[in-house]
């Protein structure tokens, strides 16, 4: 992701695309949304990819056991980011108690 600039106006596309084909958020176009998360964060937008990363997880049911593995590692990373950037937010503590949700196979590498 070398140009997350350039980048985010296509994922945005691609978003809007398949959001307006499949309506709701669902888990087939949770990678498009998931993706856009990541390139806001590589921007610094950590608010926006933190948005992103929450709605698909809220659209993911209890069923999906290891997609909301996935998208929770991905809202550790953003508060992990999101830290680095105002180490004064309390993304640290959010990230800890996201991670202390993982089951342990899942948080492991995690742990910063």
């Amino acid at each position: 992701m070398n140009r997350p600039a350039e980048a985010e106006p296509l994922f945005r596309e691609a978003l809007a695309i398949r959001a307006r084909s499949e309506g709701q958020i669902r888990t087939n176009n949770q990678t498009a949304l998931v993706d856009l998360a990541l390139v806001l964060c590589a921007q610094g937008k950590h608010k926006g990819a933190e948005s992103l990363l929450r709605e698909a997880l809220d659209a993911t049911d209890g069923d999906h056991a290891e997609r909301r593995a996935a998208l929770t590692k991905g809202l550790v990373a953003t508060y992990d980011a999101w830290h680095k950037d105002d180490s004064d937010g309390g993304f640290d503590e959010k990230a800890r108690e996201l991670r202390s949700q993982l089951p342990e196979s899942s948080a492991e590498g995690q742990s910063n």
